[in-house]
């Protein structure tokens, strides 16, 4: 739907690329819980992502500490609340509840993740 239509070329492309890591039997379908496993993989990366970013700041600004603290706890929140909807999304997506998602189910759940998280590896967020 919508959210699918806004993505790019490009974004489409990655999020067909993840979904063929994990359709290992190229069936066009994967397990609610491989999906899962992503998310919080992808979840693990971007905090790694934001705790270097933080480092990064701290070191140039040590007299910013509790303003950056504040920050990155703030963007470690975001991410555990989008990582828990990425979640939800992935249950509700299994319509007919065989524990398997589609292409597509799984798209529009990426589609919402892309727009609407900040993706600390393309942002600089202090």
């Amino acid at each position: 739907s919508n959210a699918l239509q806004r993505l790019t070329p490009e974004e489409k492309a990655d999020i067909k690329a993840t979904f063929d890591q994990f359709d290992n039997d190229g069936n066009g379908s994967i397990s609610r819980e491989e999906a899962m496993l992503h998310a919080e993989a992808r979840t693990d990366k971007n905090k790694a992502a934001i705790e270097a970013q933080y480092m990064a700041f701290l070191e140039e600004h040590p007299d910013e500490q509790d303003k950056a603290e504040e920050t990155r706890d703030t963007h470690l929140q975001n991410l555990k609340e989008a990582e828990h909807s990425l979640i939800t999304m992935f249950e509700n997506a299994d319509m007919d509840g065989d524990g398997q998602l589609s292409i597509n189910e799984f798209a529009l759940a990426e589609a919402w993740w892309m727009k609407s998280t900040m993706n600390p590896s393309k942002l600089a967020l202090f």
